[in-house]
């Protein structure tokens, strides 16, 4: 855990940085396209 103030704190808890909101917005589509994908086939 970072010693800094997070920067994102409202929009995202764990985040201090820009890297690592971008890391987790990356986690999150990945994880959820195939979701979209599938759910726009029907």
């Amino acid at each position: 855990m970072k010693k800094t103030v997070p920067i994102f704190y409202g929009a995202l808890p764990n985040s201090n940085d820009i890297t690592t909101r971008y890391m987790l917005l990356k986690k999150i589509s990945y994880y959820f396209l195939p979701y979209l994908k599938f759910l726009f086939i029907f």
